[in-house]
């Protein structure tokens, strides 16, 4: 899935199913583009490439597409939890791990169990393909009919 739609459905869900403020809406929809780390080429890879260009040497969807990439990505924001104002925590597993969602259901799927080299996946969508784009565009006009946004 493309940066869009891992966007949409972070901002709709943590909106829509976990009633989070608008500022966590946002950390969540940021968080949803972390796992493409691994690729230069993604919208945080583009901002950030002395982060994504060492990650990319592990390919693209290994660790940063896994459960336990989300853990060791959570561990400094545990840890930095009692400095915070805010629960930072949530919004940001829910927008990592909607991304790992979205992905299962394309082609290549995801290393959820990473480094076990499985790759789960239930391959309904084609990145790019027009079922993302219909996919995408329904979220976007959820989100926005709904206040996520």
């Amino acid at each position: 899935m493309m940066a869009p739609s891992h966007m949409a459905a972070a901002g709709l869900i943590a909106h829509a199913a976990f009633n989070l403020s608008p500022t966590a809406v946002g950390i969540a929809v940021i968080a949803s583009l972390v796992p493409d780390f691994d690729t230069p080429k993604s919208t945080l890879g583009r901002i950030f490439p002395f982060i994504s260009y060492p990650l990319s040497l592990a390919g693209h969807r290994s660790i940063t597409h896994s459960f336990a990439g989300a853990a060791l990505l959570a561990i400094p924001i545990v840890l930095a939890q009692g400095y915070l104002s805010m629960n930072l925590l949530t919004p940001f597993l829910i927008g990592y791990l909607s991304h790992l969602l979205l992905d299962i259901f394309t082609p290549q799927g995801c290393p959820l169990l990473w480094p076990i080299p499985l790759h789960i996946k239930l391959p309904l969508v084609v990145t790019g393909g027009i079922r993302e784009i219909i996919f995408t565009t329904v979220l976007i006009v959820t989100a926005l009919t709904t206040g996520a946004w």
